[in-house]
């Protein structure tokens, strides 16, 4: 008889499709989960998200919603904890044994889950955030109840439906008054875009003021200066161009306060996990090509954890126009030859508003003002 009661209370649970439906007028969007590159976790997170549209889909979701609002919905990853006699040590042989063949459960897991519902309109204006928390309980008995897995299944399905009433309950409260919350929303964005807009046209105002004022303070903000006491030099270099070292271009200005003499150099990196071995190179900007022919020993290569970087320095006066196109250019791309293979970079806008710079601070060079700055 026991082992009949065993047999037939230990069966696999299948989710019963038994609740209330209720309908409202929003359209629900449930989140897809996010790959975190590892295959068995991402099926865990996909297995998850079908059984939370699964239990939602039963709140009136439809995708093809013609209604006026949107919920998007967050489900964080449920917690679960334990009652019962599984929190005393010294009943716990009682649970495997007596009390299980007795029908008493000898657990009880708790699922809590919280729910984030961000409603926004048709436009994307979020109007209101609705964070709601449940508990979804289940008992672990062969008798009575279900094994452990399969009453944190039930535990966690039961949460999800608590919240989702919850959540219901608020939204039709909500949909009282979301009109003039919308209303409410779209003033206070017009307001924050004035404001966004007012404050860079007024940080604008100062940088053209400052520039004007003293246009090599203004450009020295954003280049580096570094004495060479040894070869009596001053090197200036962007900041833009020393973030990191991958796939750069940019001009490197070494003046010599004695001689009151500028050297400026071209310097292109390559960067990558496989050699190119470069030959030349071809530059693109905006709709124009220059070519540059390299010379033998004209790249350096090294490498580093796996990764590898060709070089090459290259005077400014022998490539004066091809580096004027670059800082003027809205677009550049450069295309490296290697002596079997081709690899493609494009500049940043970062890249290309550094070149400008320190074409400017070149200026300056040659007229002789860079001296004791």
């Amino acid at each position: 008889m026991f082992s009949l009661m065993f047999i037939n209370s230990c069966a696999h649970y299948t989710p019963k499709n038994e609740t209330n439906i209720r309908k409202v007028d929003y359209n629900f969007i449930i989140g897809q989960p996010r790959d975190f590159g590892e295959e068995l976790r991402y099926a865990r997170l996909k297995s998850r998200f079908d059984e939370f549209k699964r239990v939602i889909l039963e709140y009136g979701i439809r995708d093809d919603s013609q209604s006026q609002y949107d919920v998007f919905l967050t489900i964080e990853y449920p917690i679960y904890s334990k009652s019962l006699y599984k929190d005393s040590k010294g009943l716990h042989f009682l649970s495997l044994g007596g009390l299980t063949l007795l029908g008493i459960p000898y657990d009880k897991i708790l699922a809590e889950v919280n729910i984030i519902a961000q409603v926004k309109n048709k436009r994307g204006l979020l109007i209101d955030t609705i964070e709601v928390n449940a508990i979804g309980t289940e008992y672990v008995a062969c008798y009575y109840g279900y094994r452990e897995r399969e009453a944190q299944l039930i535990a966690r399905e039961k949460a999800i439906r608590n919240a989702m009433d919850i959540l219901i309950e608020k939204l039709n409260n909500l949909s009282q008054n979301i009109k003039e919350k919308e209303k409410n929303a779209v003033k206070e964005q017009k307001e924050k875009i004035h404001q966004e807009v007012l404050k860079k046209k007024l940080k604008e105002a100062q940088m053209a003021r400052e520039k004007k004022e003293n246009p090599l303070k203004f450009l020295m903000k954003n280049i580096s200066k570094k004495v060479d006491e040894f070869d009596d030099r001053i090197i200036y270099q962007s900041y833009n161009s020393k973030q990191g070292y991958k796939d750069k271009c940019f001009l490197r200005l070494a003046y010599y306060p004695k001689e009151k003499r500028c050297l400026m150099f071209w310097n292109i990196v390559y960067y990558s996990n496989d050699w190119l071995f470069i030959e030349n190179f071809t530059v693109k900007a905006d709709d124009k090509k220059y070519n540059v022919y390299l010379s033998y020993g004209d790249v350096s290569r090294d490498n580093d954890a796996g990764s590898i970087w060709e070089s090459v320095s290259l005077p400014y006066n022998q490539y004066k126009e091809t580096i004027k196109a670059i800082a003027n250019a809205k677009q550049v791309t450069i295309r490296f030859y290697g002596n079997k293979y081709y690899a493609d970079r494009k500049l940043s806008q970062a890249n290309i508003n550094a070149m400008k710079d320190m074409l400017s601070l070149y200026d300056f060079c040659q007229k002789g003002i860079l001296e004791n700055k």
